[in-house]
């Protein structure tokens, strides 16, 4: 049940972190380029899913699994890691010719401006993205309930996030550092006043005029 839900997920600021933001958003872009859509078909997870279907092959999951604040660094750095997975049955002869092309067609989708603009847009603080490039062809996959081995692709690629950036996108939305998952009323001590002052006029503020006041602000 949490592979579906997370499999299912909708990116958030104010809920994911930026790690995990930027994979699942990676994720959303490389199946929206027609080229990749076409190989992996909408396989393409934004975690380490373990519990691959044979009939989802070729298969390919976006993920990080760690990123360091360094210091009193506004910055902080990571890894992520693309897994590309191939179906046990492509023969010896093919999978090296599939997973070269494949692994460096990857290569410079990450080193396309456009793409990289694109991901600056949707990611607040991305600083970098895959100037550290690195590519294993000696790895295999087997999942949960299929003992037979899969080629796979490893790609790791760095990022740089800042986090000034990243943080003030939360204050331009509502929230704070502080409050981050929670709209703030900036004006509350302004409300409270009003509604104090009311208070003291009537006696108290009827239900309609509390929410009268709410839904002006």
């Amino acid at each position: 049940m949490v592979s579906e839900k997370l499999d299912n997920a909708t990116p958030s600021l104010f809920l994911d972190g930026p790690g995990e933001f930027l994979a699942m958003q990676l994720a959303a872009q490389i199946n929206l380029e027609p080229h990749f859509n076409e190989i992996f078909q909408g396989s393409v997870f934004d975690y380490q899913r373990e519990d691959i279907s044979y009939r989802e092959l070729p298969a390919l999951r976006i993920y990080t699994l760690d990123y360091t604040k360094e210091q009193e660094s506004h910055y902080i750095n990571g890894d992520v890691h693309a897994d590309v997975i191939f179906p046990p049955n492509i023969r010896r002869e093919n999978i090296e010719t599939l997973s070269s092309r494949i692994a460096s067609a990857l290569l410079q989708q990450f080193r396309r401006p456009p793409f990289f603009a694109t991901m600056c847009d949707l990611v607040p603080g991305l600083n970098e993205l895959g100037k550290v490039f690195n590519i294993n062809k000696s790895m295999v996959f087997q999942n949960t309930e299929q003992t037979d081995e899969c080629p796979v692709v490893k790609i790791t690629l760095n990022f740089r996030l800042d986090l000034k950036v990243w943080d003030q996108y939360l204050i331009d939305n509502g929230r704070t550092k502080d409050d981050p998952f929670d709209v703030t009323l900036k004006n509350l001590k302004i409300i409270a006043g009003i509604i104090q002052a009311i208070r003291e006029e009537v006696g108290e503020v009827p239900q309609d005029i509390q929410l009268g006041i709410l839904d002006k602000v």
